[in-house]
């Protein structure tokens, strides 16, 4: 049996803090579907493949992910036409997306975000979570990351302030990560109840520090999202104009 060679035994470094902001949003893992040869149940995990799945919209943010992955992606983003509807709007809704190969690299941020279940038939299931070390992991352009996978103003032309959608996460896994926000950054925010779950919010007079955090960060196409950024582009552009005089 040939023994399979792996591309990345480790994340690399300009990617960790990245690929924890995509996991605290809409990336997802896949463990490896290896079975004990004895009793034929599921076998730990051993890799994790990466899965990126975003809207149409945002086919142009899925390609730069791609660009940082390509090494390990062997295929580039589709497009694809989901079968059945979206549950919550009854809409079908075209998709932008990719897969990684196996790597073991994956395999620590997989048990870091994912807790075992299993369910009433006795099926092993695997439910994402915040990992209990997230101070640890979240860096400023991680939380950029995240913000461009789950974020958008609250209000636009209204407030500053921003929100993250955080609904597949529990109110404790909320909590830990507001706490983080707040004591790792300085940064005050509100968890605000949904039809289900909850979205983290932050407030108008923590703009300066979240634009401090990750506008540097935001690609260019997805800029459109966070608050006031064609004012703060205009003062870029005016800054460079003075600077040239």
């Amino acid at each position: 049996m040939t023994k399979k060679i792996f591309k990345w035994y480790e994340v690399p470094d300009y990617l960790k803090g990245i690929l924890v902001g995509w996991l605290l949003g809409d990336a997802s893992l896949d463990r490896d579907a290896r079975t004990d040869p004895i009793n034929k149940k599921l076998a730990p995990p051993t890799t994790c493949r990466l899965r990126i799945l975003q809207s149409e919209k945002q086919h142009e943010y899925v390609m730069e992910k791609y660009k940082l992955l390509k090494e390990i992606t062997p295929t580039p983003p589709k497009l694809y036409d989901p079968t059945n509807p979206d549950s919550r709007t009854g809409k079908k809704y075209v998709k932008s997306y990719f897969n990684t190969t196996q790597e073991p690299c994956f395999l620590y941020y997989f048990k870091a975000f994912y807790v075992e279940t299993t369910t009433e038939s006795g099926d092993i299931k695997y439910v994402k979570r915040v990992p209990p070390n997230i101070g640890e992991l979240l860096t400023p352009e991680g939380i950029a990351h995240w913000f461009m996978d789950d974020g958008s103003a609250k209000w636009h032309g209204h407030s500053n302030a921003i929100r993250f959608s955080t609904d597949c996460f529990s109110k404790e896994d909320i909590q830990l990560l507001q706490d983080v926000l707040r004591e790792k950054y300085q940064l005050e925010t509100s968890a605000v109840a949904k039809r289900k779950g909850w979205n983290i919010e932050t407030t108008s007079a923590g703009y300066d520090i979240i634009k401090k955090l990750i506008y540097p960060h935001l690609y260019p196409s997805m800029m459109y999202k966070f608050p006031g950024a064609a004012d703060i582009r205009l003062e870029e552009e005016t800054d460079e104009i003075d600077d040239d005089k």
